[in-house]
């Protein structure tokens, strides 16, 4: 039986209190991170937008790193950081593999949405842009339900010897048979909405990157810690 979701909820903000504001250092270095995670900026600079890119990048695959090893049981640390950036390129790129699919469909609805441009014909231009926005919609449907398995799939990478733990799909729906698919579905959900809402936040002017940044780096360790829990 799995633990309890306002149970787990519980212990991960604990634990995320203990490693964040009991160890403040951490938390101003995730806070760093997660501001360069911000597509926020990107609009204050856009003459910058490679060198974001760039840090974007870099800040990902630490924080995959900080997932992981999360999702294996341990605490929130930055020694041994080769192991943490190792396991944050892996984490990133099996994220990569498993929006794929949205990704594909998603170039495919666009190219259905312009192609009938080039003909000038409305009839054309009008089914072309319904049938874009349909594959559009599926392709938002896929990408919510890839990164539904995503978690299960870095938690098992977590507890694997390399990235290929993350497509043992075999291990991945034992852990999700085991924690229950109504119990992990809703803890998806539930952080969905809170994803989103930070997102919202992002775009407040003046303050909206610092909440996001601060917001973010905790939920972050908090999300990590509960499907860890719920999971492993």
């Amino acid at each position: 039986m799995s633990i309890g979701i306002s149970e787990n909820f519980k212990q991960s903000f604990a634990f995320t209190k203990e490693n964040l504001l009991g160890k403040i250092l951490n938390w101003v270095i995730l806070f760093v991170l997660a501001f360069f995670t911000g597509t926020f900026l990107t609009e204050l600079f856009p003459n910058l937008e490679l060198l974001w890119a760039v840090l974007t990048i870099a800040a990902s695959v630490i924080m995959g790193g900080i997932i992981i090893r999360i999702y294996a049981g341990g605490e929130v640390t930055f020694a041994s950081f080769c192991t943490v950036v190792i396991k944050g390129i892996g984490y990133n790129v099996a994220a990569l593999v498993y929006s794929l699919p949205a990704l594909i469909l998603t170039f495919i609805s666009v190219a259905v949405m312009l192609i009938p441009l080039a003909g000038e014909q409305p009839g054309a231009l009008a089914a072309g842009i319904g049938a874009g926005i349909l594959l559009l919609i599926a392709a938002i449907i896929v990408l919510l339900i890839t990164n539904f398995l995503m978690i299960p799939a870095a938690v098992n990478y977590a507890h694997s010897t390399g990235v290929g733990g993350a497509f043992k799909f075999s291990e991945i729906f034992a852990r999700l048979e085991k924690a229950g698919w109504g119990e992990t579905i809703g803890s998806y959900l539930i952080f969905l909405v809170i994803g989103m809402i930070l997102t919202a936040i992002m775009y407040i002017p003046a303050v909206g990157g610092i909440l996001y940044a601060l917001a973010y780096s905790f939920l972050l360790v908090l999300q990590a810690k509960y499907f860890a829990n719920l999971l492993s």
